[in-house]
């Protein structure tokens, strides 16, 4: 953890557990967000805002890791990650809100990302609505 001189601030994710992944977090961004839909008068003019589908939204940034190159390497796959796929956080010190156990991987789907003097990450873009469930749960 880095040392703090001054006015104390959250600094970092010193602690982010996800289950079924492995590696050292880098990243990880998260918010709300809804549609919007409304209604015009006959001059044009909106008399209303409507916010349906409330979800929170998020993304997962992490390096792989592994007892050798070879095993982080071999660990690089986003096979066992596909869109569609629950993602339970249990914790994650310093963002509450992100600690819920029916996040789901988006239709964008994961990505690996990396350049040839660079480490190997792996985005992960997630979504969360309070009426989808995990099938454990339902």
């Amino acid at each position: 953890m880095a040392k703090i001189n001054g006015t104390p601030i959250n600094f970092g994710i010193p602690n982010l557990n996800i289950t079924g992944l492995t590696g050292k977090f880098q990243e990880a961004n998260h918010g709300i967000e809804t549609d919007n839909v409304n209604a015009k008068d006959e001059n044009g003019d909106v008399f209303v805002d409507v916010f349906p589908d409330k979800r929170r939204t998020g993304e997962i940034v992490f390096v792989v890791t592994g007892a050798s190159v070879a095993a982080a390497q071999a660990a690089t796959t986003l096979e066992n990650i596909p869109p569609g796929t629950f993602v339970a956080i249990t914790s994650a010190d310093g963002r509450p809100d992100l600690v819920r156990n029916d996040w789901v991987i988006t239709e964008a789907g994961p990505k690996t990302e990396g350049d040839n003097t660079g480490i190997a990450r792996i985005r992960i873009p997630i979504r969360q609505r309070d009426n989808i469930q995990p099938p454990s749960i339902q």
